[in-house]
């Protein structure tokens, strides 16, 4: 009776197949895992309605600046308080509201600055 042997393959070979699986696993679970950005969206709509209930809470007809958020709202890369107001929208160095839900409406959701509060009370749900 004649026995069947495996595929009998060079060391060599076998690393390097396990080296592209290593490879290709990894890239599936950077673009699973949203590296590119994927999950972006959802991660504002939760920082918008967290803002928005803080925003309630000190009363619809306040500025907007005073309610922070912990979310890049100006885009600039890096969670900026409101002690160090130095940027705007990507644009740089500038008069800036930084990371805040006026600088949130502005920067993620198109409210224009010369209705920033009245954009904002939409935006949050505020009775008018």
């Amino acid at each position: 009776m004649k026995t069947m042997k495996g595929i009998e393959l060079p060391i060599s070979t076998m690393i390097v197949i396990v080296v592209v699986l290593l490879v290709i696993l990894g890239v599936v679970s950077l673009w699973i895992s949203g590296w590119g950005g994927g999950a972006t969206g959802l991660s504002v709509e939760a920082v918008k309605a967290s803002a928005c209930a803080d925003y309630m809470k000190i009363g619809c007809d306040e500025d907007p600046f005073l309610v922070p958020v912990n979310f890049d709202a100006d885009q600039s890369g890096e969670i900026v308080p409101k002690i160090s107001c130095d940027r705007i929208c990507k644009q740089g160095p500038g008069p800036s509201d930084c990371d805040n839900l006026r600088t949130l409406a502005r920067c993620w959701f198109g409210c224009p600055l010369q209705e920033i509060k009245i954009c904002v009370k939409k935006l949050c749900g505020c009775l008018q």
